[in-house]
């Protein structure tokens, strides 16, 4: 049997992963796409072979949440299964505490704010969406088994079909809502 693969250039990592309570392990095969990719059909990126997609954008670079809406957005709406999606910001430790002054002389580039990145999200139709720092490898771990766990529970319950043509994707705030409320409860930083 032919197996699936990116069709463009891509790293892929492979390793195993733990989930669950009752010590599941699960293959995971993880795909790092450019953020500058460019294809010549909106299909080109995806096809059957995804079962979420991840995209992520440095809370330190606007341009790289914008990219979320104007490149990766029509990808993924034109692509030809259905599957979870998630935003996250990476370098939430780059964001000051406490707001700064914006002084002409000493330019600072703007940061994403908490709220710029869950409004991306919804614009997006995100089913997740979250902050995290490589500095906190505990809150990285956690929006990672979040994910994962979201991912292999629909795998599970086989909800992946091909997008029917006629279909919109709802918004799905709510399970944004939902992943920042466990992340709050559970100690970490939006």
């Amino acid at each position: 049997m032919d197996e699936l693969a990116p069709s463009i250039c891509a790293d892929c990592v492979t390793f195993p992963s733990q989930i669950g309570d009752n010590g599941r392990i699960i293959q995971v095969e993880l795909y790092d796409f450019p953020g500058t990719a460019s294809f010549q059909r909106p299909s080109q990126l995806f096809s059957k072979f995804f079962h979420g997609v991840l995209i992520c954008y440095g809370v330190d670079d606007t341009a790289s949440l914008s990219s979320v809406l104007t490149v990766w957005k029509p990808l993924l709406d034109n692509a030809l299964i259905e599957c979870p999606r998630f935003v996250v910001g990476l370098k939430s430790d780059t964001r000051p505490e406490h707001p700064t002054v914006q002084l002409s002389f000493d330019p600072k580039p703007e940061m994403v704010t908490p709220h710029r990145g869950t409004m991306v999200a919804n614009d997006m139709r995100a089913d997740g969406w979250a902050e995290c720092s490589a500095l906190h490898p505990e809150l990285v771990q956690f929006v990672w088994k979040e994910i994962l766990e979201d991912v292999v529970s629909r795998v599970d319950r086989g909800e992946y079909d091909l997008k029917r043509l006629s279909s919109a994707r709802p918004s799905l705030g709510r399970g944004i809502a939902a992943i920042a409320a466990t992340m709050r409860r559970n100690g970490g930083r939006l």
